[in-house]
């Protein structure tokens, strides 16, 4: 059985409100409400205690979906890869190469972990660190930013009960994950003027997966047009041109018989080609519009209370990466479900904390009860959306069977039990 929380914690800010209006002096509430949230925000120690607690609870919430049956078989994927290259085999599953899908080198980087342990609950455990690590750098770039404990703590808490990174976070494993971690990381050693390791994280994030030297661009021209770094922002788009242009080589090295890329079928009334798609969208602007301007595309925004879309310097940020995925015609892809929000979201997040920071500067008497008004309104939007899972007799039994299987057998399973085989040479679904 699955239990959404979402529900629950609404009716909790609804009895919340309830007792401050019903309190003698419900501003006097409110204050100390704020005031309570700063000494927690301004605490390093409750700080840290705090991520780890999320770290083990999240970790929890993706072992016990895995362990009641509630992972598909995209892990396996991972898992098959990275267990055959200790064994020689390079990025070997039991279908194909794991590059003929996606040109993601990141996964490369957590071979270290499967020489540790291998097998599906590694790769949960990692995705909930990336969460994690997400949280600590949106929490720095918002308090840069903002220059309020209080405020980043709740964008930052929003953030980690928000529908969209939840969406990709419970969708078994994907190495877009780490995307969030990845781009909040660029930009924060961006503003920090480290150099170094801003292009370190900037590649690191490219090696999430090809698309993402789409979505680099739109960094790029930002820092070149708003920034005004003119250094840093050319370097940022040849750079993420180059990475595009090698990861469409190497993903055509391995479908050799395959004249374009494997999914550009997504963008078919565009064009059959990268290029072509691109000469197709600029040559048909008004298919553009029809369908960036989506359901999908206001109900983002809706999460965000629509701030960033009223600060166009931001538009840079996040308007390929919309563009990208609001022209597919893949509708998991177009309304942001499962996973494929991950690598959007953050420049939304970055655009909304940038339009938060000019927006409180036009009110100067008021800066603080608007930033908390926002942020709150902002925190109710977005906590919540989390999913537990039971584990019952059920269950065991089934993980009790399906170990007793002889590791060198080939096997025919169900595409919902994969995960839960050890790896093997032969596996028919």
């Amino acid at each position: 059985q699955i239990h959404s929380c979402r529900n629950l914690f609404l009716f909790s800010v609804f009895l919340f409100i309830v007792k401050i209006f019903l309190s003698v002096s419900p501003l006097s509430q409110i204050r100390n409400f704020i005031n309570k949230l700063e000494r927690i925000a301004g605490s390093k120690k409750i700080l840290i205690f705090g991520l780890i607690l999320i770290g083990l609870g999240l970790s929890w919430i993706k072992i016990s979906q895995y362990l009641s049956f509630n992972i598909h078989p995209d892990i396996s994927y991972y898992d098959y890869a990275l267990s055959n290259t200790l064994k020689g085999d390079f990025l070997l599953n039991w279908e194909r190469k794991f590059f003929a899908g996606h040109f993601s080198p990141l996964v490369l980087l957590l071979l270290p972990f499967y020489l540790i342990h291998s097998g599906p609950v590694t790769l949960l455990v990692l995705q909930a660190s990336a969460v994690c690590f997400s949280l600590v750098f949106l929490y720095k770039l918002s308090q840069h930013f903002l220059a309020n404990s209080g405020v980043s703590l709740l964008i930052t808490l929003g953030y980690l009960g928000s529908l969209y990174l939840m969406r990709g976070f419970y969708f078994d494993f994907h190495i877009e994950i780490f995307a969030p971690f990845l781009i909040f990381a660029t930009f924060y050693y961006l503003v920090k003027q480290n150099e170094l390791q801003y292009f370190i994280f900037l590649i690191l994030f490219l090696a999430v997966k090809e698309d993402c030297g789409v979505y680099a661009v739109g960094l790029g021209l930002f820092i070149f047009f708003i920034i005004k770094n003119r250094k840093i922002g050319l370097a940022t788009v040849i750079l993420s041109l180059l990475w595009l242009f090698l990861a469409l080589q190497i993903l055509k090295s391995y479908n050799p018989d395959l004249e374009n890329y494997l999914f550009v079928f997504r963008w078919d009334k565009y064009g059959n080609s990268f290029w072509s798609i691109v000469v197709g969208m600029l040559s048909h602007p008004f298919w553009v519009l029809q369908d960036f301007f989506r359901f999908s595309f206001f109900k983002l925004f809706f999460y965000f209370l629509f701030i960033p879309l009223f600060f166009p310097q931001t538009y840079w940020l996040y308007l390929l990466p919309l563009v990208v995925n609001l022209t597919s015609n893949e509708p998991q892809q177009f309304s942001f479900g499962i996973h494929y929000a991950l690598p959007v979201i953050p420049f939304i997040y970055i655009a909304f904390i940038l339009s938060l920071r000019k927006l409180s500067a036009r009110m100067f008497f008021f800066r603080e009860k608007l930033l908390y008004a926002i942020a709150l309104l902002f925190f109710v939007f977005n906590f919540g959306h989390f999913r537990i899972f039971d584990i019952n007799s059920h269950h065991k039994l089934g993980q009790k069977i399906i170990s007793q299987i002889p590791p060198e057998v080939s096997v025919a399973a169900q595409v919902d039990l994969l995960s839960h085989i050890p790896v093997r040479k032969k596996v028919y679904m």
